[in-house]
């Protein structure tokens, strides 16, 4: 059994331990970076550091004073890959050497430019984690660019600099090789490395008039160059290359939105498979083309109208907006109508459904560059009494304006499908393979519907649809620059990250046992309203504890702590995660975090393994959790 825990006191760890981090901390005084006075724990004073940096293994007397003022091993390895992502390798040794888990790379903030009008420069920014912490790799075109290595990129605006081939990133983190801990990570078993690549960016639309020394002499030599063509020609080069750039137009987004919204577990409809994968996929796209996107599953009519409302807060002049819906839907009366979870078996009254046409007028009231409308349902005609619908339906005017996209997964009067097996359905299995090319999103939705021709399956059972009124050639992939829009930029920013927050583990002592338990969460994907939440059971050590190697006692293994929600949150899928170094711990995964109102709570129960039997138990406030910010009261 492991002979330490995440909740290891750092001066409690084994002496093996502690000394395999001190070599690895000793190297080139590396202790010191421990000591950037980033909070109170990590402020030594310049005398302090003198006495430390005069003992025979500073590093040890640094792991141990960092125990004494109370961090924890997961503490530790947290401040550690925050200042990975300055020191790089350095900072990540430590950690491997504590067995930290490999984590593959996953972009965190989506790439955005901020080029100010009157600048002379632009930067191109996004954030990634991972572990190991990611290395960043610009490139341009092909090529590597020599030193941009960080997650930012900065580039004069002048044409020699900026060019015509699109930039990228690449990022990357790997387990080394040739270290002592390299065996147990790189296995054929076992994922060490991993890569992502940010979607083509093309910055050309950038370029000002402004030139730097090395522009102009290429200027002048290719007007020295093709003096006597221009010439000849009666200068109708230069011409038309000035007509050129007349009609040239920079098409860019002061942001990008994405509410995605994926039905599924239907209480009185037959229930569907692909939807979350479909939402997963559609999100994770999305997100690396620089949206931000809000992924719910499994929302009533009443959830459903609301997070719609909340969503318009994200929208704004020339803001690029998609809104996808996977699930149950019919056509009606010439409006397409989307079915909430809690929707009745048959005989739907237009109060049991949303109506498209009253998303898009809540769209429209902001007036988004652009509206993105794609809708992967049926649009079979459904309800019996037809004319009774009509009467009650109530008709949706939105504002009309050039920027509006629809993207329907079939045609009126014709089902959509899912293959029992594939991972994503019929719809989204062709629309991902588009989604990131720089072409215009009406061009995309229409590679789609000829793709799906093709397929011998589905073609003769499902018709895809375009309709469109938007009048400019915008992309997905189109450039995100909000300059001028600053502050709705950085609001829009500030209200996405406050419902993809997780809180910090929360740590309950059982002192009459001797027991603490620890919750803490994990993402499930990029859903918003569901969460994978994790239990583990340990010793509770006194602060006066001076028990330098404590082993997890044989009590502590002989029980088992489990995480109990109040209705209307659900756990399903509760399984036990065994780790060599990490202990044991219940996994369980939370739905409906929309239906709470409040910060959320549980009662902890402390179990018996062999007998089940409870012998401890505790409420506790975890805090808000994702999407429970904005469902309050």
């Amino acid at each position: 059994m492991p002979a330490f825990t995440l909740n290891t006191n750092l001066a409690e760890l084994p002496w093996a331990k502690t000394s395999q981090l001190s070599q690895q901390l000793n190297l080139n005084d590396q202790w010191k970076l421990l000591l950037d006075g980033s909070s109170a724990i990590y402020s030594f004073k310049p005398e302090q550091v003198d006495a430390i940096g005069r003992q025979p293994n500073p590093s040890e007397a640094v792991l141990r004073e960092l125990g004494n003022r109370g961090i924890s091993v997961m503490q530790f390895m947290s401040h550690l890959h925050r200042l990975a992502r300055v020191y790089g390798p350095a900072m990540d040794r430590p950690q491997l050497a504590l067995g930290r888990k490999f984590a593959p790379v996953r972009i965190t903030e989506s790439v955005s430019v901020t080029a100010p009008a009157s600048g002379l420069e632009l930067e191109v920014k996004f954030k990634a984690d991972g572990f190991p912490c990611p290395r960043f790799q610009w490139l341009h075109g092909d090529k590597e660019l020599p030193d941009e290595t960080s997650n930012f990129l900065r580039l004069s605006r002048c044409s020699c600099c900026i060019g015509a081939e699109p930039y990228q990133c690449r990022i990357r983190n790997e387990i080394e090789e040739d270290q002592e801990w390299s065996k147990n990570y790189r296995q054929d078993s076992k994922q060490y490395s991993s890569e992502k690549i940010t979607a083509p960016l093309d910055l050309s639309t950038y370029q000002n008039t402004n030139s730097c020394d090395r522009c102009k002499q290429s200027e002048i030599e290719r007007v020295y160059g093709n003096l006597s063509l221009s010439m000849a020609n009666g200068d109708r080069s230069s011409e038309r290359n000035r007509d050129d750039g007349e009609n040239a137009e920079d098409l860019v987004a002061t942001d990008k939105v994405a509410l995605i919204i994926s039905n599924s577990e239907y209480e009185y409809l037959p229930r569907l498979l692909t939807p979350p994968c479909d939402a997963e996929t559609l999100a994770q796209v999305l997100l690396e083309l620089g949206f931000k996107t809000v992924t719910l599953a499994d929302l009533t009519l009443v959830e459903m109208t609301r997070i719609i409302k909340e969503y318009r807060r994200l929208l704004g002049a020339g803001v690029y907006a998609v809104f996808y819906f996977v699930g149950h839907g019919f056509e009606a009366n010439g409006q397409c109508y989307l079915l909430p979870v809690d929707s009745p078996g048959t005989g739907y009254r237009p109060s049991d459904c949303l109506s498209v046409d009253c998303v898009l007028s809540i769209m429209q009231e902001h007036e988004p560059a652009l509206n993105l409308i794609l809708l992967d349902v049926c649009r079979k005609y459904l309800p019996s009494e037809m004319n009774g619908f009509s009467v009650e339906a109530k008709r949706y005017e939105p504002k009309v304006k050039r920027n509006t996209v629809f993207g329907y997964a079939t045609s009126c009067g014709v089902g959509a499908y899912e293959v029992r097996g594939d991972t994503n359905g019929v719809f989204m299995k062709y629309l991902k393979n588009h989604l990131t090319l720089q072409r215009p999103v009406t061009d995309v939705i229409s590679r789609v519907l000829r793709d799906l021709e093709d397929d011998p399956k589905a073609s003769e059972a499902q018709y895809p649809e375009l309709r469109f009124n938007l009048s400019k050639p915008r992309s997905l992939t189109d450039p995100l620059v909000y300059a001028g829009h600053t502050v709705s930029f950085e609001h829009h920013t500030i209200e996405w990250q406050h419902i993809h927050e997780l809180p910090e583990p929360v740590r309950v002592s059982f002192e009459e046992l001797n027991l603490r338990a620890t919750v803490w969460f994990d993402y499930c994907g990029h859903f918003t309203n569901m969460v994978y939440v994790f239990c583990s059971i340990g010793d509770h050590r006194s602060a006066d504890d001076d028990n330098d190697d404590p082993p997890v006692s044989t009590f502590a293994l002989a029980h088992r702590a489990y995480v109990k929600f109040a209705p209307p949150l659900e756990t399903v899928h509760t399984s036990i995660c065994a780790d060599d170094e990490e202990g044991e711990s219940v996994r369980s995964l939370l739905k409906n975090l929309q239906k709470s109102n409040g910060p959320i709570s549980c009662r902890i129960e402390v179990q018996n393994k062999e007998t089940s039997a409870v012998v401890g138990e505790t409420d506790v406030v975890l805090g808000h959790v994702l999407v429970t910010k904005i469902f309050r009261e």
